[in-house]
């Protein structure tokens, strides 16, 4: 309890990056499990992405705590998870590009290919801002001194 509250306002929009990008990594496997015929082709890359940047996330989180601000373990965690998330990120986009364009263009009506797409839009919003917050917190102090 004491480490919470020594947490500033970057602290706890580390935490919630944390949070978004385990809830990311949730719709992500939602997003696979939908349907077979959708399923994504590097789901197990894209899946072990998302585990790694949320374990470095959480590890974002504790070491300022243990280490001090500013400490090199935090800084490289945040660095790598928002590299991963961007990935990630764009390895969604490029396995659903011709599922979204048929969806905008001549196959409106498919209801699967929209649950599909919803669920992937939420999962890369939850990994999008994650690492956004992560950006802005790698410039601010995250723990009182």
């Amino acid at each position: 309890m004491t480490a919470l509250k020594n947490r500033t306002v970057g602290g706890y929009c580390q935490i919630v990056a944390a949070i978004l990008g385990l809830a990311g990594l949730i719709l992500l496997i939602i997003n696979n499990n939908i349907s077979s015929s959708y399923s994504l082709s590097t789901f197990g890359l894209l899946l072990t992405g998302a585990v790694v940047g949320v374990i470095l996330s959480v590890v974002a989180v504790i070491t300022p705590t243990k280490l001090g601000d500013l400490d090199v373990v935090s800084t490289l965690s945040i660095m790598v998870t928002v590299g991963v998330y961007g990935l990630i990120i764009g390895q969604m986009a490029n396995e659903r590009i011709l599922m979204i364009s048929g969806l905008f263009s001549w196959n409106s009506g498919n209801t699967v290919a929209w649950s599909v797409f919803y669920v992937m839009i939420a999962s890369i919003v939850c990994f999008a801002v994650a690492a956004v917050l992560l950006i802005i917190t790698s410039f601010m102090k995250t723990v009182k001194e």
